[in-house]
């Protein structure tokens, strides 16, 4: 699967700007932070944890287009 891994890495660089993928690094820290301070595993992660994150972003007032990049 690290073949696996890798194909998909090259892909994202490819389709992505390096502003972007800065951008999903920072959201993946953000979601992982979150899910730390309540004692949840990050991956793999259900709908309903996911779905929790963003509601709860949102309630922090974070703007919708923030959150669906997040989502990404």
């Amino acid at each position: 699967t690290n073949c696996v891994s890798e194909v998909v890495r090259q892909f994202i660089a490819e389709a992505t700007s390096a502003s972007t993928r800065r951008a999903y690094r920072s959201d993946l820290q953000i979601f992982a932070m979150w899910c730390e301070m309540r004692g949840l595993l990050i991956l793999p992660s259900s709908a309903t944890i996911v779905a929790d994150f963003l509601a709860s972003q949102a309630k922090d007032g974070i703007s919708p287009s923030t959150l669906n990049r997040r989502i990404a």
